[in-house]
């Protein structure tokens, strides 16, 4: 067994392919694990604060109305305002479609408080004053729903807090958290989430210097016990011990920062987490899609132990470089087995002759990549969810972790135990098979004579076949683009759309346009590279295909243009790429000029296909995988040395628009020679298995 095992093992590291993929993810851990050790950033805001709209205006001199850009004050939706005693005040009654304001000022003077009080769309509120007349809370109190303010403020008008009505969200100083303060904030009748905060202080020079922070006593918190709206406390450095507290029954104590650095470890993680599976469900595939899993006694048990031990060594280095970041034991454990659980399901679980399992793990799938794509949405997570992944990490949420992880096992062992039924799977439906082939009769018959609902079409692939003699190029071409076993469109579509779904939940309810670019990009790149490993399977068995009677050049060219088909549906997300940035994105961001922007959906398709080609060239794997990434890594380092070379230059950006075009055009050029070197290349190759 030992002898067996040791020759399973030897396959890892002599098939290239996955030696490029192992120093792919030995590229990501290394740094993964100095970064760790070294950089240990902790003062990330995760609270609910103030944020301004991209409708917004900084005044803090004379030339504000330029940055404007020619918007109507009425454009303005957020206003940052520093009164000056050396300038004339600005008249805050124009901004009549304003919702937040951040007001730093010497003394909050009647005027102003009157002009701030026409607002009437205002909502969210930062002030800093030395001193505000009384009755201020009582003139606002009606319409605030978030407000960041020295707590000194509010102590002063102690008696006005049941005026603020509608206050949802307060936000004070760390240094707050004593009884007489805490006190004052009770009285605030609607208040639901309290934020003690490092970020906010007292920026008036008379202010008094404030105490050192004092160490976290849940006892303090007493004064709240009251409030019966309050649901959750955002607290820096002192953070809280524990979740909740005996003090306050009902309210969830939260950090209000969180580690940078754990973020981007956790990030890089998981696409660490996915290469070493990748290589496993590459290995797990080659070895179980060959006759000897068929014909060898008890083929399948060295194969599986050596899969495991892979998938065990892999999450064995994952879940250290997360504890070396700062995340506790158990919850390592869990994140390190996560991506690995959820591609054995969808490798084992999509070759299931149960159509109920294959529905299954469908959405699994789905799930699966938005996964991939959830740690660089840190940014976007909601305050509470940010919150509660905290205690998440510190370990504090162990029942959810040991549930996670109890689930994550028991896919994992059904998965491996269900190894060994893949092989017949395979054999029946996958297009490394010539039998699989459109052209073969059997599966002609089989596609003409069958009767399916009209739901089995999301999954099945089978249509009437069209005529095969005297058919056009793109008639001919749909035949091959038959024998696929995915379905783009819809795959696309699906995966896509979960990463909408997701995106908005996570991002308080607000899409914005960061998350709409993620959402086209996903779709892009899936429509041009997820039909490359099935094609790069059939190339190897064309044998069958290549002897019909015709000429080698028209057999090259129905590949092509089958391909092209196959890619045909990344016109959507560039159609709707170049859409967005012609009407929506000048709308949302003005100062941005995106002229030189434009070409670059329709050149990302251009060259994604040109590449594509070269599955119908290139032979080994991991040549094939190393020209991608040198590929692709290409445009983007011209494209910074281009950017380098003009601004060396002193071009202004606004100028730089003709000579981006120009690239474009090359790079559409280059991508034409791509594709007709690769044609040549097809012609000469002699197909079969390699």
């Amino acid at each position: 067994m030992n002898k067996q095992l040791y020759q399973v093992l030897r396959t890892y590291w002599q098939r290239k392919i996955v030696l490029l993929l192992g120093g792919i993810a030995l590229l990501l851990a290394v740094p993964l694990f100095l970064v760790g050790t070294f950089w240990r950033e902790s003062g990330y805001e995760i609270a609910p604060s103030i944020q301004l709209s991209r409708q917004n205006v900084f005044i803090y001199n004379d030339d504000w109305k330029n940055d404007l850009e020619g918007h109507p004050l009425t454009w303005v939706d957020s206003i940052y305002l520093s009164d000056s005693p050396d300038q004339p005040l600005v008249d805050l009654t124009l901004f009549t479609q304003a919702s937040t304001l951040e007001l730093s000022t010497q003394e909050l003077t009647a005027e102003r408080l009157t002009q701030i009080e026409s607002l009437t769309k205002l909502q969210e509120l930062e002030l800093h004053a030395r001193k505000i007349p009384s009755g201020t809370w009582t003139v606002l109190g009606s319409r605030l729903e978030m407000l960041d303010v020295p707590s000194r403020l509010l102590v002063e008008h102690a008696d006005e807090m049941s005026q603020l009505t509608r206050l949802r969200v307060l936000r004070i100083e760390r240094d707050a958290l004593n009884p007489n303060t805490l006190s004052v904030v009770a009285k605030i009748p609607n208040l639901e989430t309290l934020v003690l905060s490092s970020a906010v202080v007292d920026r008036h020079p008379g202010a008094e210097v404030t105490p050192p922070t004092p160490a976290w006593d849940p006892a303090q918190l007493a004064p709240l016990r009251d409030q019966p709206h309050l649901r959750s406390i955002f607290v820096s450095q002192p953070y809280p011990l524990a979740r909740t507290t005996a003090v306050l029954p009902g309210v969830v104590l939260y950090h209000a920062t969180n580690s940078r650095s754990q973020q981007i470890i956790l990030m890089y993680s998981v696409y660490f987490s996915a290469l070493i599976s990748i290589i496993v469900a590459l290995q797990i595939w080659a070895h179980f899609a060959t006759q000897h899993s068929v014909i060898i006694p008890d083929y399948h048990r060295p194969h599986q132990l050596a899969a495991l031990l892979v998938i065990l060594g892999g999450s064995f280095v994952t879940m250290l470089v997360l504890i070396n970041a700062g995340t506790a034991l158990l919850p390592a454990v869990v994140l390190s087995l996560g991506i690995p659980a959820l591609i054995m399901v969808v490798l084992v679980g999509s070759l299931s002759r149960s159509s109920l399992i294959r529905g299954i793990c469908i959405p699994i799938g789905i799930f699966s990549g938005v996964m991939i794509w959830l740690p660089a949405l840190g940014s976007y997570v909601s305050p509470t969810i940010a919150g509660e992944m905290e205690w998440f990490f510190l370990g504090t949420t162990w029942v959810l972790a040991l549930t996670l992880l109890l689930v994550e096992g028991s896919l994992l062992a059904i998965c491996f135990q269900q190894l060994p039924q893949m092989t017949r799977r395979i054999y029946e439906v996958s297009a490394m098979h010539p039998g699989f082939s459109p052209w073969d009769p059997q599966q002609q018959r089989r596609a003409a004579f069958s009767t399916k609902n009209w739901w089995q079409s999301l999954w099945d692939r089978t249509r009437p076949y069209p005529q095969l003699a005297g058919s056009s190029l793109w008639q001919q071409a749909k035949l091959w683009q038959m024998g696929n076993i995915f379905r783009p469109f819809g795959t696309m579509l699906a995966i896509g759309f979960g990463f909408l779904v997701v995106s908005y939940i996570i991002s308080q309810n607000r899409v914005n346009s960061s998350i709409y670019l993620g959402f086209l990009f996903q779709m892009e790149a899936m429509a041009l590279f997820m039909p490359l490993s099935v094609w790069y399977r059939r190339c190897r068995s064309l044998q069958t295909e290549s002897l019909r009677p015709v000429s080698r050049p028209e057999f090259t060219q129905q590949l092509f243009a089958a391909l092209a088909r196959d890619q045909s549906w990344t016109i959507i997300p560039v159609v709707i790429g170049i859409g967005y940035q012609l009407f929506i994105l000048p709308q949302e961001s003005p100062e941005i000029d995106i002229r030189p922007f434009i070409p670059l959906p329709l050149l990302a398709m251009v060259w994604g296909y040109a590449l594509s080609t070269s599955v119908f060239a290139i032979r080994q794997v991991w040549v094939l995988v190393g020209y991608f990434i040198a590929m692709i890594l290409a445009p983007f380092v011209l494209i910074f040395v281009l950017a380098l070379i003009l601004d060396s230059l002193g071009i202004p950006f606004e100028q730089q628009a003709p000579g981006l075009y120009g690239v474009a055009g090359v790079g559409i050029i280059a991508a034409a020679v791509i594709v007709r070197l690769t044609y040549l290349q097809a012609l000469r190759r002699e197909w079969g298995y390699a």
